[in-house]
């Protein structure tokens, strides 16, 4: 696919899912953990996770057997230096319930026009 048939494909995409919206509510809307959701199965049920289109590398979950994947540190916080194995479950679901909502917040400062703009002054400035 060519780069003009992928932004034609992009928008097209972008024009579903602004109609796809429209047949929520409100509170459906605002509500981050429903929208989590929705999204994630789409992208799930549709066979596109993000995950999926990236390049495969050595610390990647499907190229590691279970035994390599268990035996993994955790990088940081209560648990830092503790294997997967050593972590209660329940904590490494809180913990990526968290990372889905921090994302979710973080994303559309990460893309307001705004901090564009103060970024390209920062690297000037810093030029």
């Amino acid at each position: 696919m060519n780069s003009e048939e992928r932004v034609k494909s992009r928008i097209a995409g972008r024009k579903m899912a602004k109609d796809l919206l429209e047949f929520l509510n409100e509170s459906q809307l605002t509500d981050q953990h429903y929208m989590a959701g929705l999204i994630q199965e789409i992208a799930r049920s549709s066979g596109m996770l993000l995950e999926a289109k990236r390049e495969p590398s050595k610390q990647s979950g499907d190229s590691l057997s279970f035994e390599q994947l268990r035996t993994m540190e955790i990088p940081f916080g209560q648990y830092h230096g503790q294997t997967l194995d050593e972590v209660p479950l329940n904590y490494l679901d809180w913990l990526c319930q968290e990372q889905e909502q921090f994302l979710s917040f973080l994303h559309p400062y990460l893309k307001h026009p705004v901090l564009k703009d103060h970024c390209r002054d920062y690297d000037r400035n810093k030029a």
